[in-house]
């Protein structure tokens, strides 16, 4: 009996399958927790993005961002946390937190719309990732976001 052809099948049956749960783990709609921080004197209602998938969505394909609206991502650890802007489709700023949630660096960012979209960062290890609307302004190196503490990040 010849198994090469079951098993050439077989491979190509689970690749599909992985490639499948990828793809669709990528593109569903996550649903995020909300909370209201309060940044440079202003309540933000920020999503909380804290898993993988998530963290992996982000604001990707909306195409608004209202005033006093924002997401924060959770970081499992403190790292070269890393964005890019591919399919997002509206201006941000951008902030990267340590783990004392003191702000390290704050940038403006347009969205990428052909590839390759590049990655952005913070020159520190950064635990936290907050986007907010591309006009606030208020923020600056060393300012702290003491709310976000109080967070179950992990």
């Amino acid at each position: 009996m010849n198994y090469i052809p079951r098993l050439r099948l077989f491979a190509i049956g689970l690749i599909s399958a992985v490639l499948f749960a990828i793809n669709s783990s990528a593109t569903e709609s996550q649903t995020f927790e909300s909370v209201v921080l309060r940044v440079a004197g202003e309540n933000f209602t920020v999503e909380i993005a804290k898993t993988y998938s998530q963290r992996q969505q982000g604001l990707m394909f909306r195409d608004n961002l209202p005033a006093n609206k924002g997401m924060l991502f959770l970081f499992p650890f403190e790292g070269d946390n890393r964005i890019w802007m591919k399919n997002t489709l509206i201006s941000l700023t951008v902030v990267w937190l340590d783990h004392n949630a003191r702000v390290l660096t704050v940038k403006h960012l347009e969205p990428c719309s052909s590839g390759p979209c590049p990655s952005f960062g913070a020159d520190s290890p950064s635990s936290y990732v907050l986007e907010l609307p591309a006009t606030f302004s208020k923020l600056k190196a060393g300012d702290q976001i003491p709310d976000i503490l109080n967070l179950d990040a992990r």
